[in-house]
Parts: structure tokens; C-alpha cells; sequence
């Protein structure tokens, strides 16, 4: 059985809003190397060519939601090709990260 590849068009348009550059988001402190997560802004985000990857590759892309990586400023300091799983949503109001 053949399944069908996610395409980067497709993989574009699950994107969350709150991952746009121009967003706010908490970065993970495990990711940074410190005690309690940080906000950060995202700078740029992109998407792998996973259309061009090989099976094993893609499938380990798609499953560690590698696929899709962002430069977030945090502490007048870039933080530069951020997997999306060391961000947080930041809502206003509400503090959801990890302390």
C-alpha cells in the first residue's frame, strides 16, 4: 500500500497562525539552556522540501514535526532554525509556559 506524501503546499496551510514572523511565542528554557522559558518574537519561518526527501527522511520529518523551522529573537539575541516543538503559543493574558 502507497501512501500519499504530504506536499510543502499542504504542509504551508497547516501552519498555526501564531508560528507567523511578527508573533509572539514562549521559547522552551530546555531548548535555551535555561530556568523558566523566555518570550521571543518570530523573526522567519520556513518549511523543509520534504517533496524532495527520501522515504526515511520524510517519514521522520513529518512524525518529529521537523518539517518546519523558525529564527526567533529572544533576549536581543536570534535564536536561528527553531523546530516549531520548542515554541510555545504565547496568549495574552495568560501565562502558559512551562515555569
Amino acid at each position: 500500500m502507497t501512501i500519499k506524501k504530504i506536499t510543502n503546499d499542504e504542509l504551508w496551510d497547516k501552519l498555526p497562525k501564531w508560528c507567523e514572523p511578527g508573533r509572539l511565542v514562549w521559547v522552551d528554557a530546555d531548548y535555551l539552556e535555561v530556568e523558566k522559558d523566555k518570550i521571543g518574537i518570530v523573526l522567519n519561518n520556513w518549511i523543509l522540501d520534504v517533496e524532495q526527501a527520501d522515504e526515511e527522511d520524510y517519514n521522520d520529518m513529518i512524525l518529529y514535526d521537523e518539517w518546519f523551522i523558525l529564527d526567533v529573537l529572544v533576549d536581543n539575541q536570534i535564536e536561528e532554525q527553531l523546530y516549531a516543538y520548542a515554541l510555545i503559543e504565547f496568549n495574552e493574558g495568560v501565562n502558559n509556559a512551562k515555569t
